[in-house]
């Protein structure tokens, strides 16, 4: 806010030094005498003057509405730190400021087109038939802007979650009438038009599971090892920069599976939104220690390769 006044309060002191360098110029003018003050009090000086201030008032207003609206969104988003509503302020704000932009832009620019003697119906005539040509052409964007307001409309994205769109998933860096734009881990952008988004996969909505998963060998006593995974999750609720990511008991789902080389034992905990991964890493980090302390093989792959042949064989080939 402090930035759009001090923006706002320089434009005004331009504005002032304009007025006394005109009248400065124009006292210059006079006394050369050169008629200036005569010529501005004809009929030709009046229309023009009368123009020009009504095209600088109109502007100004413009400018000031422009400025006191973004201070306003600005305002917002500083007090809504934190919150759940910032994204969504962040989200609906840009795509607010390009329609205001967009209006003042057409009210400005008829204003000046009315002083310079052009018939605005006739102008606005000719834009509705354009505008409904267009607009036949033009299908593929209409589809985007329907289905981009639909979806900012049920608040399925806003900028900052992490989500899966378009077969890409990334943060959300910003999101206009028709598209949404997503960045990756790696740092790759991508530009999606909503027309090419059927399902919105959001990970920022309310909370989010840590699956709690881990290999444990034949030989070894399941019952324990199911103990150990508890035992590393209360590990982690008890740690103070986990606490507050940690939403609920764990939920012990058992023996997932039996596979080739291992017993597979899987749990699941509620987490805040976007910091299950943050536990699992953590929890395989303490997982590991524990098994580890316990004598409890977490088995790996391996393969035994049988030599067929005649020893003697083999020692005289040697």
């Amino acid at each position: 806010a402090r930035e759009h006044g001090a923006r706002t309060w320089r434009v005004v002191l331009g504005g002032v030094r304009a007025v006394i360098y005109a009248g400065a110029f124009l006292a210059i003018l006079e006394a050369w005498r050169l008629g200036a003050l005569k010529a501005l009090g004809g009929d030709l000086g009046r229309q023009a003057g009368a123009s020009l201030a009504t095209i600088m008032g109109v502007v100004f207003v413009a400018f000031l509405l422009w400025e006191l609206a973004g201070a306003a969104m600005d305002r917002h988003v500083a007090r809504a730190e934190g919150t759940v509503r910032q994204g969504k302020y962040r989200t609906a704000f840009p795509i607010l400021r390009r329609m205001l932009f967009a209006a003042l832009a057409v009210m400005v620019g008829l204003t000046v087109l009315s002083e310079f003697g052009v018939n605005i119906a006739h102008l606005l005539a000719g834009a509705g038939v354009i505008g409904i040509a267009v607009g036949l052409g033009a299908q593929s964007l209409a589809k985007d802007v329907l289905k981009g307001l639909t979806i900012l409309l049920e608040d399925s994205i806003a900028v900052g979650d992490w989500v899966t769109v378009g077969g890409r998933t990334g943060e959300v860096e910003e999101l206009s009438i028709g598209s949404v734009r997503l960045r990756d881990l790696n740092g790759h952008v991508y530009i999606i038009p909503f027309s090419e988004v059927s399902t919105v996969v959001n990970m920022n909505k309310e909370f989010g599971y840590a699956i709690l998963e881990v290999g444990v060998s034949y030989a070894a006593d399941v019952d324990r090892a199911i103990d150990a995974v508890r035992e590393a999750l209360a590990e982690i609720r008890a740690d103070s920069s986990f606490a507050a990511d940690v939403r609920g008991d764990l939920e012990m789902l058992g023996v997932a599976a039996l596979a080739d080389s291992a017993v597979v034992i899987r749990g699941r905990a509620r987490t805040a939104p976007l910091e299950q991964w943050r536990v699992e890493r953590e929890f395989r980090r303490r997982i590991k220690l524990k098994l580890d302390s316990l004598g409890i093989e977490i088995p790996f792959p391996q393969r035994t390769v049988h030599v067929v042949g005649e020893p003697a064989a083999a020692a005289k080939g040697a």
